[in-house]
């Protein structure tokens, strides 16, 4: 029956927009039992249900994974982990190589799943399954997957749905197959009918149940667990089916296992702002510790892989818990792609960028625990597989161990799918496509001790597209919604991969393909040469170490520039300059052909410059050469610094001890390139020249017949002295320290003169000294400094600014009067102190010009007279 739905914008940009990861830890929302059980009858016994096409338009309408359609290809994103070349090694080739099951059910798309057990390939798609054994014969099939549950009652009965899912249980030897059921759609109840195998073998019976939701599963995706099988489903209300966020539930895995009908579920849901489209962990190898909690995880755009944990009691379900464990932060990436582009059609296929590609592998190595998953990214323009694998150990939590997105060329790749095998080696299957490649299927891989990041093993193409997909619903190309890469339970190296492609064009006539391979006997070639630098003269062994392949193996050498050929495994080599070592090994019809450079150097040669002189106060930029080092170092035999000691072009400024003893030695170390003698050495002495230093003498008073006076000038590290004066006087020999200076008028009338002494520095210093002092001139003319036996009189300071205290101790007590007057008799201070034997009164001219003044004292008991100096 067609099913139809309008969607609001609203819904659009839910899907469009995850949610960020919340912190809340939540409680079950529910606690519910299987509402019916049963066990089938063996399934060979079972009567195939033919497929029949059907009508899944409808479920474009719920999964939007179109959406990525409607994004633009530009990106501002680098990725920073996009591996942008093949991998190199051989993969020892496929082993089963078959169709699988075509689009018998005229559906799109096929939701493409399988899992391996020790004796069968069990095949499961929209909306068919298939049996066969692991020689890629069929042994059951293909049938409708409503084949499973046929006779199993209830409003289900006659469905087949689809999104299903097959696992196989390695732990109980059983096999799990799922799919929903929508009998009413859009309106509810809905179901998910899972069965469980009662024995190693997919055709015998099956445990059945039918659990009850009432918000529609919508891309279930299973896992197993220690003590749970997990299950992830986006959830759609009931009639409008608006998106309502995710579900995670844990099915009682101890019972399904025994058919006990009383199994339970525990259902824990997120609004439409928590995470979105779910994967839960699937355990591989060996099963985690018991109280280990079960993982979940989501990417959210642009960087994060966040992971949520579940702890399940099943002893009381009520206490279980489900929240975020933690978010990992990744290499940023883009997940806007407009569309997978293909041959001679404008129709573009789904790269479904908005979640994990299934599956969330978990193994436990003991020591660790890993888990790897995938996605699809723009890699500048081109879809890329990012795949990430993280790490605990008992006793820390999660870590990115190492990712990176697969990308070597400008072919698209997406619909991952990611397995790592028991030795910790590494496989990738994915989908191609592009403007001239058609849809196909290829996978790539690493092993467990390669470069973290990388793909090393060489691309390997399962089979070539012959076609494109011309049909859609709603415009779109559907494509997945998923792949599934798998472990062989009994050879745990080899691994077992299920993908779409198309053989030829049509409106949707895709076909699935089963493959096999291993990893086991990779012919592989490691180049390396000892020592790969060398110095001019030296000589480098070269190694091929070639593993894997038929054990046989032949050699072909070359070099870039060219002169050099060998077919020797490991030759040795000498030039003249770095050379690329072109290696081509053979091993039967495989050929890998590899590089290793020998890098060739000179030794180091230094030059530290020449000897020099600089002024005391100076610094000496340096400037040295040196050629062929890896690095430098200055060093000093004094005490001055550089401005870096590590640089041909440092500053160095001399210390106190430097300029004391006159000299310093300046060296210079050139460290050699790898493979090359050193250090080499060379050194420089930097002479320093002192500053001159000058000295006036000190201010001193004379009598105007005192003059001229005698100047006593000192002077040391200069070339040349000479006097200068501030005012109108004159030297006789002005370039002589002791010259005779002649006051002017000028002069004399101020009662003061400044005289200079410059000294010109020695060579290479540059910058004059210079030094004053202040003369007094005093005309001394009747004027003669007496003190009355009634007064002690004591000026301080003196010279002075004309701010000055006066001290006076008067034997008797009387009216005192103080008078100052400058040097042509002019009163310029008067004032009268009260009767007192000790006077300490300051005084303050203003501001006075420099030279002499007449301090006089007088009272009924005597009188005194005092110079004052003002400056």
């Amino acid at each position: 029956m067609y099913k139809s739905l309008l969607f609001t914008l609203a819904v659009w940009l839910i899907l469009i927009l995850p949610g960020f990861a919340q912190n809340e830890v939540v409680y079950p929302t529910s606690i519910t039992k299987a509402v019916y059980f049963d066990v089938s009858l063996p399934l060979r016994d079972i009567i195939p249900i033919p497929p029949e096409e059907a009508d899944r338009t409808w479920k474009s309408g719920v999964v939007k994974n179109f959406l990525n359609l409607r994004q633009p290809d530009t990106t501002h994103i680098v990725d920073m982990v996009a591996q942008k070349f093949p991998g190199k090694w051989i993969s020892s080739g496929i082993g089963v190589n078959i169709n699988g099951i075509g689009n018998i059910n005229n559906v799109m798309p096929p939701d493409t799943d399988g899992d391996v057990g020790p004796n069968h390939y069990f095949q499961m798609i929209n909306l068919s399954f298939q049996i066969f054994n692991k020689s890629g014969i069929s042994i059951y099939g293909p049938a409708a997957n409503s084949t499973i549950w046929s006779g199993f009652p209830g409003p289900w009965s006659g469905t087949n749905d689809g999104d299903p899912i097959i696992l196989y249980d390695e732990f109980a030897d059983r096999w799990i197959a799922s799919q929903f059921a929508l009998p009413n759609y859009p309106n509810g109840p809905f179901w998910e009918l899972i069965a469980i195998s009662t024995s190693p073998d997919p055709t015998g019976s099956w445990y059945r149940y039918a659990f009850q939701f009432s918000d529609m599963p919508d891309y279930p995706k299973l896992g197993v667990w220690n003590d749970a099988y997990l299950l992830t489903v986006n959830r759609f209300s009931s009639g409008s089916t608006t998106y309502k966020g995710i579900g995670a539930y844990a099915l009682q895995r101890s019972k399904m296992l025994v058919g006990d009908p009383n199994a339970t579920m525990i259902t824990f849901t997120y609004g439409t702002n928590g995470p979105y489209s779910m994967l839960p962990a699937d355990v591989d190898g060996t099963l985690p510790p018991e109280d280990e909690p079960a993982y979940f995880a989501y990417k959210s755009d642009p960087n994060q892989l966040v992971i949520y944990k579940m702890n399940i009691d099943w002893t009381n379900p009520t206490a279980s818990t489900f929240g975020l464990d933690q978010s990992i932060l990744v290499a940023f990436y883009s997940s806007n792609i407009s569309g997978i582009p293909q041959p001679g059609t404008t129709r573009k296929l789904d790269p479904i960028t908005d979640r994990l590609m299934f599956r969330l592998q978990y193994r436990n190595f003991g020591s660790y625990a890993s888990m790897v998953t995938s996605h699809t990214v723009n890699v500048s323009g081109t879809a890329g597989v990012r795949w990430y694998e993280v790490r605990k150990t008992p006793t820390t939590s999660w870590s990115l161990y190492q990712q990176g997105t697969y990308a070597p060329d400008n072919v698209h790749r997406w619909m991952g799918s990611l397995a790592m095998d028991s030795f910790g080696n590494i496989a990738l299957g994915y989908s191609v496509s592009s403007s001239t490649v058609y849809p196909g299927i290829r996978y790539t891989g690493r092993l467990v001790n390669d470069p973290l990041g990388e793909m090393t093993i060489q691309e390997t193409t399962i089979i070539d597209g012959g076609g494109s997909q011309t049909g859609g619903f709603m415009g779109n190309g559907r494509w997945g919604d998923y792949s599934a890469m798998m472990v062989d339970p009994v050879n745990p190296s080899t691994f077992w991969y299920t993908q779409e492609y198309m053989q030829t064009t049509s409106s949707q006539g895709w076909k699935t393909r089963i493959a096999s391979f291993s990893f086991e006997n990779v012919f592989a070639v490691t180049l390396t040469a000892s020592p790969d630098h060398i110095c001019l003269g030296d000589s480098s062994h070269l190694f091929a170490l070639a593993m894997g392949g038929t054990g046989n193996y032949t050699y072909s050498w070359t070099s870039y520039p060219e002169g050099f050929i060998s077919n020797l495994p490991n030759p040795w080599v000498s030039s003249i300059d770095t050379t690329i070592y072109i290696c081509q090994v053979t091993s039967g019809n495989d050929t890998i052909t590899d590089s290793v450079s020998v890098f060739v150097n000179l030794p180091p040669v230094v030059w530290a410059g020449n000897d020099t002189v600089i002024c005391a106060n100076n610094s000496l930029q340096l400037d040295a050469l040196a050629v062929n080092y890896d690095s430098l170092l200055w060093i000093t035999s004094g005490d001055g610094t550089f401005s870096a000691n590590n640089t041909l072009t440092s500053v160095y400024t001399p210390g106190a001890g430097d300029i004391a003893s006159g000299s310093v030695n300046l060296g210079l170390y050139a460290t050699a390139l790898t493979g090359c003698p050193g250090p080499a050495f060379d050194e420089i002495i930097l002479n320093i020249t002192p500053l001159p230093v000058v000295s006036a003498g000190t201010d001193t008073l004379i009598c105007f017949w005192q003059l001229p006076f005698g100047c006593m000038g000192q002077s040391t590290n200069t070339t040349s002295i000479y006097w200068t004066t501030y005012g109108d006087g004159t030297f006789d020999d002005p370039e002589n320290l002791n010259a005779k200076y002649f006051a002017g008028s000028n002069d004399m009338n101020n009662g003061s003169v400044i005289l200079k002494l410059t000294g010109q520095p020695l060579i290479p210093c540059t910058d004059n000294v210079s030094d004053e002092m202040t003369l007094y001139l005093d005309p001394c003319v009747g004027i003669v400094e007496n003190n009355s036996p009634n007064f002690q009189l004591h000026i301080h300071p003196n010279p002075n600014n004309g701010n000055f205290f006066v001290t006076l101790n008067a034997s008797k007590s009387a009216e005192i009067v103080l008078c100052i007057t400058d040097n042509k008799g002019n009163e310029i201070y008067r004032n009268t102190l009260s009767s007192s034997k000790i006077q300490h009164y300051p005084i303050n001219l203003g501001n006075p010009s420099s030279g002499v003044y007449l301090l006089k004292v007088e009272s009924k008991t005597g009188k005194s007279t005092a110079k004052i100096i003002v400056k």
